[in-house]
């Protein structure tokens, strides 16, 4: 039984395991399970390609379960690493200071 699943059950919630959160996304949309665990951007993207007619059904609680934070990760031995990486950083900053970054969230959803 998955962590968490005999509170769940005992509070009348329906679980179930799942391999991914196109799976989950899918019970879900289908009522097989009252709620799923999922990072929001991911799960954003699956409804969006996989699952269309699941389009503004889910609600997102706030705040999240966990907050997790996502590094870009490159190899020492890639041609040229600390030039792009340094590009990378500062485009990001640049994006986060003039707005662009937030205008391609809301775009998507975020």
């Amino acid at each position: 039984m998955p962590c968490g699943a005999v509170g769940f059950e005992k509070d009348g919630l329906k679980t179930a395991e799942a391999n991914d959160d196109e799976q989950n996304l899918k019970k879900l949309h289908k009522g097989r399970v009252d709620l799923v665990l999922a990072d929001k951007v991911v799960g954003t993207h699956v409804i969006n390609t996989a699952l269309p007619d699941a389009k503004g059904e889910p609600v997102w609680v706030d705040p999240p379960v966990t907050v997790d934070i996502q590094y870009l990760v490159m190899s020492k031995q890639a041609d040229g690493y600390e030039t792009i990486m340094a590009d990378f950083n500062e485009a990001l900053s640049t994006m986060e200071s003039d707005g662009t970054l937030a205008a391609i969230m809301a775009k998507h959803g975020f």
